[in-house]
């Protein structure tokens, strides 16, 4: 049952360590309708999708009355932009300076402003901004009007080991960079799945991204 996996995602303790608020988003991509509905009426109002066109369908079929947010966690495409800005309450895997453009471009044309993530690469085989160019492309990107920069995301590495928790504490130091030239902003990470979430939280996160442990 759903419910009882979600009651094993236990994080309180790692509240007292990282002193954060943390959101879950429940990673839907493999995931029933059904147990997608499922997991709503269990209270979770974050779901995250990998894949754009099934994305859209999910929202548009389920079509959930109170409020939901919609991450988007997977690559982007240029040809996807137009069906992506404005879908999504929280992009997390804007990867290049073009199609950060890309999508301020297109959230002008709608009159809005799009929540971005910016996503780093610190495993080098992975999509994303290298960790030595991010002070750069922040400063860059943060004087589009039609994106706000929420934060930063990880994919980490797939297997845990000691490069996994030194990882995290890099982005938590890039975060601090961030919350540096902004002070005012209140800035996310997103980093932690389902084998090391709870290194993550410990660590700074303030999203974590759970999939195989809810719906397994």
């Amino acid at each position: 049952m759903l419910e009882d996996q979600l009651k094993k995602i236990d994080i309180n303790t790692d509240y007292a360590l990282s002193q954060n608020k943390v959101k879950l988003i429940a990673v839907s991509k493999y995931a029933s309708d059904e147990q997608v509905q499922e997991a709503y009426k269990l209270g979770i109002r974050d779901f995250g999708e990998n894949y754009i066109m099934p994305a859209l369908k999910r929202q548009k079929t389920l079509n959930f009355r109170d409020e939901v947010r919609w991450h988007l966690l997977g690559p982007i495409q240029k040809n996807k932009i137009n069906k992506v800005v404005g879908n999504f309450d929280l992009i997390h895997s804007v990867h290049t300076l073009e199609i950060a453009y890309l999508i301020n471009q297109k959230a002008e044309a709608l009159n809005l402003v799009q929540n971005i993530l910016l996503q780093v690469n610190l495993t080098q085989d992975k999509s994303g901004f290298l960790e030595s160019e991010i002070e750069e492309v922040f400063l860059d990107l943060v004087k589009l009007k039609n994106i706000k920069i929420q934060g930063l995301m990880l994919m980490n590495y797939h297997e845990i080991s000691q490069k996994t928790e030194t990882n995290f504490n890099r982005m938590r130091l890039l975060k601090e960079m961030m919350t540096t030239h902004c002070p005012d902003s209140d800035f996310e990470l997103s980093m932690g799945m389902s084998n090391d979430y709870h290194l993550a939280v410990k660590n700074g996160a303030t999203i974590i991204r759970i999939g195989r442990n809810l719906f397994s």
